[in-house]
């Protein structure tokens, strides 16, 4: 669960011992799950929630002709499933994209963690604000942007959140998804993805070896991508602070 509260909510403000304490025991004995392998369905009772220790995990919904529709990829350190809390049954189907790790969450435990912290239950709902940040970008990117345009997005985006889990990471990475899997996320064919990966490349902004992709021109991506800037507000002055943290510096 480190990855989780160092990431994600240490990006947000700055946690104290035991605020990080309570997140780091928050998941339970991590399981693992081979590449394609179902970890929960889409229409499960009791969906529950999980955190991602290590791969990565596709989310999708069935169509009403039988296909799946890919929404989301969850990389290490996130929380899977949280958008089906409030229901009966699970939203959406999750599947590893690659070997994966998960552990599952106590509910309960989480109800306790949130009673006894809670500035975590509020960087959580600030956590999920950022994910909806993402959805506003990514329908922007679908509705107006080119190919060349969305692929831009989506690959800027990839390597932002592998920078975040670990900030030596390079400008290159390994993309684990099918071209039809990219064009469910962006809304192409997986002709259309391959046209554009090979325009990307041809006009020097990416090169590609196999599944791995060199952002060699993030600047230009950026700028073909065409869409603002996001920067977080860490430790905003709103935000309760912890009896042990009064003192510290902000962020």
């Amino acid at each position: 669960m480190s990855n989780f509260s160092r990431h994600r909510f240490s990006a947000l403000a700055d946690l104290a011992a035991d605020e990080k304490a309570a997140l780091a025991k928050l998941a339970g004995e991590p399981v693992f799950f081979y590449r394609n392998q179902v970890l929960r369905h889409e229409g499960d009772a009791c969906p529950g929630l999980f955190v991602l220790f290590k791969g990565w995990v596709g989310s999708s919904i069935r169509l009403g002709d039988g296909n799946r529709q890919f929404l989301k990829v969850h990389m290490p350190g996130d929380v899977l499933g949280a958008p089906s809390l409030p229901l009966t049954h699970a939203a959406d189907t999750l599947v590893a994209l690659t070997d994966a790790k998960v552990g599952p969450v106590d509910l309960n435990e989480l109800s306790a963690i949130f009673a006894r912290f809670p500035r975590l239950g509020i960087l959580f709902f600030l956590a999920a604000q950022e994910e909806r940040i993402v959805l506003m970008d990514r329908l922007v990117s679908v509705g107006r942007l080119s190919a060349n345009q969305r692929l831009a997005t989506l690959l800027i985006h990839f390597h932002e959140r592998l920078v975040a889990i670990d900030p030596r990471t390079g400008p290159e990475f390994e993309l684990p998804l099918s071209q039809e899997q990219i064009g469910d996320i962006v809304s192409l064919t997986a002709v259309s993805v391959n046209r554009a990966l090979r325009s990307l490349q041809h006009e020097g902004y990416i090169h590609r070896r196999g599944k791995i992709i060199d952002m060699a021109d993030i600047i230009g991506l950026r700028n073909l991508a065409s869409l603002p800037a996001r920067h977080l507000q860490r430790n905003p002055s709103w935000l309760p602070r912890h009896s042990s943290l009064k003192d510290a510096p902000q962020g």
